[in-house]
């Protein structure tokens, strides 16, 4: 009974890992809800940190985005927002976050992303 407890344990740790990842198959704005960055961001308006289309403002090269979404940020909105911690993203996701946040830049921004 209790090597099946063990196992059972075991199989549910697996599981949880596997789902730690999303499939490169969701959507960018999913993956972008999906890893939390909408309980501080909105697509148009500034909530706990600044909205998606002021970060496309600011921002016109990506690698610089990305390094900031990958290790954090601070002082460079002088404003409301004064850090972002390094997000737990793999590199691949950052960069997806980062051409969709800077592909706001040339369109009217989208509806909110909550």
């Amino acid at each position: 009974m209790w090597l099946l407890l063990v196992f059972l344990f075991v199989l549910s740790c697996e599981k949880a890992k596997v789902e730690e990842k999303p499939s490169l198959a969701i959507n960018t704005k999913e993956l972008i809800r999906w890893r939390g960055c909408t309980d501080c961001h909105d697509t148009k308006r500034s909530l706990v940190g600044p909205s998606f289309f002021d970060i496309s403002q600011r921002y016109e090269e990506k690698d610089i985005l990305v390094k900031s979404i990958l290790e954090g940020s601070c002082g460079k909105w002088k404003a409301r927002w004064e850090c972002m911690p390094p997000q737990k993203v793999s590199k691949e996701e950052a960069e997806r976050m980062a051409e969709w946040i800077l592909h706001l830049r040339t369109t009217k921004p989208p509806e909110s992303s909550s």
